[in-house]
């Protein structure tokens, strides 16, 4: 799933890709999860990439989490 998803997002279909990310993350891959969470954060839902980057359960994604944390959600301008 988290494959399909990559090369989605490498033939410009990001939204889509996020769908296989998003898939990939709740079955419990953590490289899905590491993708959604890098998709959320160009997407401007800060908050809600902080939780996936937190159940990678490694110190990298912990500190990824604390640092969008602390920070407000902010959508890209379109």
């Amino acid at each position: 799933m988290n494959r399909l998803g990559i090369t989605l997002k490498l033939g410009g279909r990001a939204d889509e890709a996020a769908q296989w990310f998003r898939r990939a993350a709740e079955a419990g891959s953590t490289d899905g999860m590491a993708n959604l969470a890098l998709y959320l954060m160009g997407q401007g839902r800060n908050q809600e990439a902080a939780e996936w980057f937190r159940r990678i359960g490694d110190p990298l994604g912990e500190a990824f989490a604390r640092r969008l944390s602390s920070e407000p959600d902010n959508p890209p301008d379109r």
